[in-house]
């Protein structure tokens, strides 16, 4: 699950994990950045909560 959630959505279907480590990064950087990938870092993080949220496991007591 947690490699899914991680190729799904916070490397966008690709396999190598720089593609996250640079967009995070440029976006910490410089939140106003206007690299287009770190433009997308906080909207990535909240569909991924998103769906882990609506889990199945999130809704087991």
């Amino acid at each position: 699950m947690r490699d899914q959630l991680k190729t799904n959505f916070l490397l966008l279907g690709q396999s190598q994990d720089y593609y996250w480590t640079f967009a995070y990064s440029t976006y910490v950087a410089d939140p106003n950045t206007t690299d287009m990938t770190a433009q997308l870092v906080p909207q990535i993080l909240l569909w991924m909560f998103l769906d882990m949220v609506s889990a199945a496991e999130h809704h087991i007591h």
